[in-house]
């Protein structure tokens, strides 16, 4: 099976020694394909339940390269959002795990409610009573599922 990367995939496993091409393991091609074709295609695992069982509890993963922040908001529902700020891309989130009311960059210090809704933005009052700053989105709803590629 050759992917668009030219890579026959089917040399680089052994199934009758149990063997693997270590090429698999460091070749930017091969992890720009699987990001590609893998993570950015099917559900990802994020956490058990357990790990964030109140609202605020956070636990911070990776789909790809991209990091998120799973989290339960203040009804107890299942969030999981992408760990950037849309002003500059800063991280909101540095702790791997915790509780938490909100998010903020520490960049210039937007805050995020635990639904990934603008809360705060030094200096602008309205952005937080209109939603009109309403910017980080919540990237999927389940998070201790996993769905096959199509």
């Amino acid at each position: 099976m050759h992917a668009r990367n030219g890579i026959d995939y089917r040399l680089l496993v052994d199934l009758d020694h149990g063997t693997v091409d270590r090429r698999i393991f460091f070749a930017g091609d091969i992890y720009e394909t699987e990001l590609r074709r893998i993570f950015a295609r099917a559900w990802n695992f994020m956490c058990h339940e357990s790990q964030i069982p109140n609202p605020g509890d956070f636990f911070l993963n990776f789909i790809g390269e991209d990091s998120v922040i799973a989290t339960r908001d203040r009804d107890g529902n299942l969030q999981v959002l992408l760990n950037t700020c849309r002003h500059r891309g800063n991280a909101v989130c540095r702790a791997e795990l915790g509780h938490a009311t909100s998010f903020m960059c520490t960049y210039h210090g937007w805050t995020y409610d635990l639904e990934g809704k603008l809360i705060g933005v030094p200096g602008y009052k309205n952005a937080m009573l209109t939603g009109q700053c309403d910017t980080a989105q919540p990237y999927a709803p389940m998070i201790s599922r996993s769905r096959p590629p199509e």
